[in-house]
């Protein structure tokens, strides 16, 4: 099935129509089969990325038009002249308020979300100088639109405040660990027994503890199955997640099944780890196999200058699972990876290459995290970063892309760098926004800014205020300690 055409505004800016459109959407986007009418009428390919300079063109060669009968023969949309009209006006519309059309869609949850929080920003805005206000005329006969920019002050207000109201509550609602374990065996899917208990996991873990074994037979139980529901799985290795921080036993579990037979179970494993990595990096390195050698622990604990002779038995795990052919496979244990070479690079370091050869990949968690472990590596060994240089400079030259925060961060911290410290302090200062950028992106930018010193640079209060993920509000935590510290 065809991919919706989406549009993507500025963060800050909205629009309102003074009459209800009548163009079919999906989900907020446009109806793919406007796709053909645009190329064949007005050669305009909504398939590639458009600015808004390309939609304004595309707008005023519709204008130009008049409905034909035979369009509604010819073609899936627009169906009548309803349809056309107002494709012209949505086509206006998006130009006037700086859309870019073929982007990737809103990433961030906004206030723009929420009915009362936009009338509100409309109404601040048209009282406030800052922010743009502008009505024009979307056709012939009078039809409005009226874009709406919010300074940057008011956006960040009004998105403060939309975080603020859609929190979850901090204290799930008391549920018995037993019942809903019990709910995991009789019930043939029980996705919402184990979000329920993923949530009171997330809480106290203690709590959930005594039905530990269920929750792993559970979780094991998926192995092999014909048919296995993401969602369900994914709220399982939720609560084991939870677990681990306080049960060794999951850990190891989870360490050891990354070396698992089914995809299914090595992949939500992984990004179990990957989630533990940032609270329990060494009591994951820790865990061991008859492999380890005598004194590792002490090679990687204490004096962890030089680089490992072995890996551990988790990142051996997770590195065989970057070398398969699987796509998830590699973005969950690449996610692990860096947070080790963050941590540990000492344990990551026999890695380097391997880590380094993905900073051109396709998918861009893939190039994010891969920059984020070799700049790890590169903060401690140097060379890395040398050895990367050419894959660094390619990212750091997107400017579009969130991996070039890290490659830009560790261009700059090598001696001689290619990139001024100021220039990558830029870079993540740009990214550090969580009302513009998801936040596995802005924990990155803070983690950057934190190493080249430069928190001052962003408002790190809001940034945590804004954050929903407990992964970047240890980040800023670590920066302002570091900050604290200096």
């Amino acid at each position: 099935m065809d991919q919706p055409i989406r549009w993507t505004l500025p963060a800050s800016a909205f629009v309102a129509f003074d009459a209800p459109l009548s163009v079919a959407t999906v989900d907020g986007d446009l109806d793919p089969a406007y796709r053909t009418f645009l190329q064949s009428e007005v050669g305009f390919d909504a398939g590639d990325d458009a600015d808004a300079s390309a939609l304004a063109a595309a707008a005023g060669r519709l204008a130009s038009k008049e409905w034909h009968p035979t369009w509604g023969h010819r073609y899936d949309r627009p169906r009548d002249p309803m349809e056309f009209r107002d494709l012209t006006r949505l086509l206006r519309a998006l130009a006037a308020a700086d859309a870019r059309l073929g982007g990737p869609g809103a990433t961030v949850d906004s206030y723009q979300d929420d009915d009362a929080l936009r009338d509100r920003a409309a109404e601040t805005a048209s009282e406030c100088p800052d922010c743009r206000v502008e009505t024009f005329d979307t056709d012939a006969d009078g039809a409005t639109a009226t874009v709406y920019e919010c300074c940057e002050r008011h956006h960040r207000e009004f998105h403060r405040e939309y975080v603020d109201a859609n929190r979850t509550p901090d204290h799930p609602t008391p549920a018995d660990a037993f019942d809903l374990a019990n709910r995991l065996e009789a019930e043939a899917l029980a996705i919402d027994a184990a979000a329920e208990l993923a949530d009171v996991a997330a809480y106290d873990p203690h709590a959930v503890r005594p039905v530990v074994d269920q929750v792993l037979a559970e979780f094991e139980s998926q192995r092999g199955a014909d048919l296995v529901n993401v969602d369900y799985l994914r709220e399982l290795a939720r609560a084991l997640t939870h677990l681990g921080l306080v049960d060794g036993s999951v850990r190891a579990r989870l360490v050891r099944s990354l070396a698992d037979d089914d995809a299914r179970i090595r992949q939500a494993s992984a990004a179990a780890v990957a989630s533990l990595a940032w609270e329990r990096p060494e009591s994951l390195l820790a865990v061991g196999d008859d492999a380890v050698p005598t004194g590792y622990l002490k090679q990687v604990f204490g004096d962890d200058t030089d680089p490992v002779d072995e890996e551990p038995l988790v990142v051996r795990g997770l590195a065989t699972m970057v070398a398969e052919g699987d796509a998830d496979s590699r973005e969950h244990a690449l996610a692990a990876l860096r947070e080790f070479a963050r941590t540990h690079p000492n344990a990551v370091y026999p890695l380097a290459g391997e880590l380094a050869s993905h900073l051109d990949a396709t998918h861009s968690r893939v190039r994010l995290y891969a920059a984020v472990a070799v700049a790890g590596l590169s903060a401690r060994y140097p060379e890395v970063g040398v050895e990367a240089t050419a894959g660094l400079e390619f990212l750091a030259a997107r400017t579009e892309d969130p991996a070039s925060v890290p490659a830009t961060c560790a261009l700059a911290a090598l001696p001689g760098g290619s990139v001024p410290r100021d220039v990558a302090a830029d870079r993540a200062v740009e990214y550090a926004d969580p009302s513009r950028y998801p936040q596995y992106v802005v924990r990155e930018a803070v983690y950057a800014l934190d190493a080249l010193d430069a928190t001052d640079r962003v408002d790190l209060d809001w940034v945590r205020a804004c954050a929903t993920e407990s992964a970047l509000e240890h980040a800023v935590d670590v920066a302002r300690d570091d900050v604290e510290d200096a």
